[in-house]
């Protein structure tokens, strides 16, 4: 199939377009993922440590104490949850108003299935923006998960990460583009080239060295066919031409008399057997 210089240029800057939207997309969903998570455990896999920590040193504080107590210190929102995602202490939330279970939270479920887990989001009680980091604890009534929450804006890391992201996925939608308009490009020229070669091959009264294929595009593919007819009729004339000096030659030979073929100039161009042997050649 064939289509227009302009169909067919649309066509790749459409398909380019396309396709680095969907990369951008796959690696800012990777990139921000990675980038949230790298950056809190960078900003708050500290705090988390000494929250363990204090977790740890103090067992005969409440649960809400100890919450309470690690916010002021953190300056952060402190959640301490059971296994089973059940919140028993929040330092920014009243028991009234809390979520039952933050188990399907992500974050949440990432420490409770690895120990770890990140997540940038905005929370449901409180209506904020949080980064969140948390981390699976042994409290003194059993296992449970320990979690920091520090406002996003409190991560500028966090931003300029994303926003240097964003400039990487669009400079690749760019070089995307400039390769798909290069392999066009290069595509047409090399056609343009051969069209050219044949084209001076035909002008000097030879038939193309090499046959032309269609291109994909339809202006240069109809140039190309134009040429290939002329070179195969080229070829048909040169062959009667060739074929026509043949039977003159034949003729020439096979008369008794004597003949002669000169130039406007007298120098011989041709000379049969019998005037051969009058002039004792």
């Amino acid at each position: 199939m064939r289509v227009g210089l302009h169909t067919g240029a649309t066509l790749v800057v459409v398909g380019v377009v396309v396709l680095a939207t969907i990369a951008m997309s796959l690696v800012l969903t990777f990139v921000g993922r990675n980038t949230v998570a790298a950056v809190a455990h960078r900003t708050l896999g500290p705090s988390l440590a000494l929250a363990v920590q204090y977790l740890d040193d103090h067992p005969n504080e409440s649960l809400e104490e100890q919450a309470s107590t690690l916010a002021d210190l953190l300056d952060a929102r402190v959640t301490i949850l059971w296994a089973d995602g059940e919140v028993a202490a929040d330092s920014d939330v009243l028991p009234q108003e809390r979520v039952a279970h933050l188990v399907v939270r992500p974050e949440v479920s990432g420490a409770v299935a690895n120990g770890e887990g990140f997540s940038r989001r905005v929370s449901d009680v409180t209506g904020r923006e949080y980064v969140f980091a948390a981390r699976s604890v042994q409290l003194q009534s059993g296992a449970g998960v320990l979690r920091i929450g520090v406002l996003g804006d409190q991560l500028k890391p966090l931003k300029e990460d994303l926003f240097n992201a964003m400039f990487l996925s669009l400079m690749g939608v760019a070089v995307f583009g400039a390769l798909g308009v290069g392999v066009l490009a290069r595509g047409v020229i090399g056609d343009l080239r051969r069209a050219a070669l044949a084209a001076d091959q035909i002008a000097g009264g030879q038939a193309p060295s090499e046959e032309l294929s269609l291109s994909l595009v339809d202006e240069v593919s109809r140039v190309l066919s134009a040429l290939d007819r002329l070179g195969n009729e080229l070829k048909a004339v040169q062959a009667l031409s060739l074929r026509e000096r043949d039977e003159v030659v034949a003729l020439m030979d096979q008369i008794a008399e004597g003949l002669l073929a000169l130039t406007d100039d007298a120098r011989v161009l041709r000379i049969n057997p019998a005037a051969k042997r009058l002039l004792g050649i």
